[in-house]
């Protein structure tokens, strides 16, 4: 026996509404949760990236470190290697100064000798002989 005050058409439709309602309600909630599942897939995939960019920072500052290292080591053969760069340019000067005074000696040497017979003509008539 239907209740006084109830209409079936209103129940029905009532009943529709909420039929309606909790569809939408649920494929809201499927909409959120694979939105959250996608977030998380995200983050998760930003995690390992950041992950793997900090493991090959610290490669980095190892090689940088290994670097270091090897410069600290190399660097008394680099200032030994300066240090005779530098004695080789400053023999390079002192021979270069040797040659040309050496080829003014034997300039010298060279007109003294073409010049002796003079020289000695020289050296005699000074003399008085």
């Amino acid at each position: 026996m239907p209740q006084p005050g109830l209409d079936p058409d209103l129940v029905k439709w009532l009943d529709g509404k909420f039929e309606n309602l909790v569809s939408k309600l649920d494929e809201s909630d499927r909409r959120a949760s694979d939105s959250r599942r996608d977030v998380y897939l995200k983050l998760e995939e930003q995690g390992r990236a950041i992950l793997d960019s900090q493991h090959q920072i610290e490669a980095v500052k190892k090689d940088v470190a290994q670097l270091n290292s090897s410069m600290d080591a190399a660097k008394p053969t680099l200032e030994e290697f300066s240090n005779m760069k530098a004695q080789a340019t400053g023999a390079g000067r002192l021979g270069r100064f040797f040659w040309i005074v050496g080829g003014f000696v034997l300039f010298a040497a060279a007109w003294v000798v073409s010049r002796w017979d003079a020289i000695l003509a020289g050296l005699r008539a000074f003399n008085g002989k």
